[in-house]
């Protein structure tokens, strides 16, 4: 299985390998950072949450759907993330992670999450997860575990307990996150993996922040949403995607190095410096995408929505699962490899991963 580097979060996620993940809806303060990365080893945590891997064939035994894990998921949608062998879960009260072949389900940390309290946010780099934790009433902190389940600390404390995260990610140096509303102006800042030497990076709106390499990508929703860029480093800001009538969406990279974002007049691509801009084709109600050099895989939203996949110009659609009976449905939280495509359905109450191959 070829390595990925992706991201996502609120949607939006990213990369500059095979494969990349883009999470996209109205811009808010709940979001989904998802780095890719090693895989860490496994320590099983049996209990009444894992499934063990059930598998159905949709649409007269076409394709095989298999759920990987179910259980408890109180506070919402949940959050999704992936490195080489695993995924990691955002369930309930708990991170979770869960490998890609099946098995039981190890619980990595505790979140403090209570229903009401919001999601946790993810985020991966080759030997941690990065996750959100706090109470309603309480500072929300950034934390880290080991892959291992060990190592359990936080990164970020006291954020205040207004603090609303929009994004959050991390690579093998730094942490990086953005506050979308509550105490204090809207900003982009950085840390180091203990929490220390944090700085500003960016005074102002961020949203859907993308870490690629060496650089930030993020759209501004402060008034005509347009795409900004900065050096990890704080340096070299830059608009890579003049203001105009783009909505609250995302955006992705290809394996092409490409960003792709949709607005009202359809999905878009453009080089990383905003040139050879094309529009592609419209794809309407998307909760969540990726995309390979070729193809986009994608959910769309609404009690008919489907996780599909379709060429980049639209050409050669296919409905690779259905969405489940009411109450369950999809929600924004889709990531892939070069094998599967993997999601997260809910009923608001209880969630199931599933996948299917690409």
């Amino acid at each position: 299985m070829a390595p990925t580097s992706c991201r996502s979060i609120r949607k939006v996620a990213m990369g500059s390998g095979v494969l990349v993940t883009w999470l996209f809806g109205a811009c808010g303060p709940s979001a989904a950072s998802v780095v890719c990365a090693d895989a860490g080893a496994a320590q099983p945590d049996a209990g009444p949450q894992t499934d063990g891997g059930s598998s159905v064939q949709p649409d007269g035994g076409a394709r095989i759907v298999t759920t990987l894990w179910a259980g408890a998921m109180e506070n919402g949608a949940g959050q999704l993330a992936q490195d080489e062998g695993f995924l990691y879960v955002a369930a309930d009260s708990s991170i979770l992670k869960i490998a890609k072949d099946g098995g039981t389900a190890a619980t990595l940390a505790p979140t403090g999450a209570n229903p009401g309290a919001g999601q946790s946010i993810l985020a991966v780099n080759s030997q941690s997860v990065f996750f959100t934790r706090g109470f309603t009433s309480q500072p929300t902190n950034i934390q880290s575990v080991q892959k291992d389940g060990t190592g359990l600390k936080v990164v970020v404390a006291n954020l205040g307990s207004s603090q609303v995260l929009e994004s959050l990610q991390a690579d093998d140096q730094h942490v990086y996150w953005a506050n979308f509303a509550g105490s204090g102006p809207p900003q982009l800042q950085r840390a180091d993996l203990d929490g220390s030497n944090g700085t500003v990076l960016h005074a102002g709106p961020v949203s859907s922040l993308v870490l690629d390499g060496p650089t930030l990508f993020w759209t501004d929703p402060g008034g005509p949403f347009a795409i900004d860029r900065i050096g990890v480093d704080g340096t070299g800001f830059s608009v890579v995607v003049a203001p105009g009538p783009m909505t609250a969406g995302g955006l992705v990279f290809t394996a092409g190095a490409d960003i792709l974002w949709e607005d009202t007049a359809g999905l878009h691509q453009s080089g990383l410096d905003g040139t050879n801009a094309q529009t592609l084709s419209f794809f309407p109600s998307l909760l969540a995408m990726v995309a390979s050099s070729d193809d986009l895989y994608f959910v769309s939203s609404g009690g008919t929505g489907i996780v599909g996949r379709t060429s980049l110009d639209g050409s050669s659609p296919e409905v690779l699962a259905t969405s489940p009976p009411p109450p369950s449905q999809l929600t924004a939280n889709l990531v892939a490899d070069g094998t599967n495509v993997y999601w997260l359905e809910t009923d608001g109450a209880n969630a199931e991963l599933k996948t299917t191959a690409r």
